[in-house]
């Protein structure tokens, strides 16, 4: 099966550039623009990722992380 085209372009993530965005993310201010806020995080994460590609990410984790909160919570309601 072959992978679909966003997996094939999208930049693979280590998990110590995950963990320094979630830190870089965290000590950004959220009140900021928000082009120039994924523009910082990118900058201060000194990795080459895009802000694009920040964002991208860092949405991708909230929406795991959302999914994961809603399984146990359903698995508590039963």
């Amino acid at each position: 099966m072959p992978a679909s085209p966003s997996a094939v372009s999208a930049p693979e993530w280590t998990k110590a550039e995950i963990s320094a965005l979630k830190r870089v993310v965290r000590d950004t201010d959220p009140n900021m623009d928000k082009q120039e806020r994924w523009r910082t995080v990118a900058q201060k994460l000194a990795t080459g990722k895009t802000k694009r590609e920040c964002f991208n990410k860092y949405r991708e984790l909230k929406e795991v992380r959302n999914k994961e909160k809603a399984e146990i919570a359903e698995r508590k309601a039963k």
